[in-house]
């Protein structure tokens, strides 16, 4: 049983818990994207102008239940660990977290990202990193709003 924790969560093994969406430590998923081996959704509304995981989507919270079909198309068949971010706590990433793999599971679509959530949320991610001598490499601060009709986006 920690073996199938420890991989993430597929669509057909979610129940209706969304407790079953494990975390991932900060220091885990550095060493993921690195690798290239991660791909991370900031589900933070205004906050992920402000400072952000260098590469990381924008999904808002607000605006997640219109947006979770474009998301599952983009990376419902990737095959990389896809890590929820939300700012502090775990509660809003883990319920878009649950919503992503609840559509998959609708859908009928063959998941192939092992789905997570940032433990802490960003807020921890910049406690970690935020004084590392690399520190660019693991966050990136500012950026203006595009003026692209869906919330969804990579910033460049």
């Amino acid at each position: 049983m920690r073996q199938e924790k420890e991989r993430g969560v597929q669509a057909s093994e979610l129940r209706d818990n969304s407790d079953e969406v494990p975390i991932i430590p900060s220091l885990n998923l550095s060493v993921f994207l690195r690798r290239g081996e991660a791909q991370v959704v900031d589900v933070r509304n205004v906050e992920f102008f402000i400072a952000r995981i260098p590469g990381s989507w924008h999904a808002p919270y607000s605006a997640f239940n219109k947006e979770v079909g474009a998301l599952a198309a983009q990376f419902g068949g990737c095959r990389k660990v896809l890590a929820f971010v939300c700012m502090c706590g775990e509660a809003r990433a883990r319920s878009c977290a649950t919503t992503f793999l609840k559509h998959l599971n609708q859908q009928n679509s063959i998941v192939c990202c092992d789905v997570r959530v940032l433990e802490g949320g960003f807020s921890l991610w910049e406690r970690h990193f935020a004084t590392h001598v690399d520190a660019g490499l693991y966050i990136t601060r500012g950026f203006a709003a595009s003026s692209s009709s869906s919330s969804l986006r990579r910033p460049p």
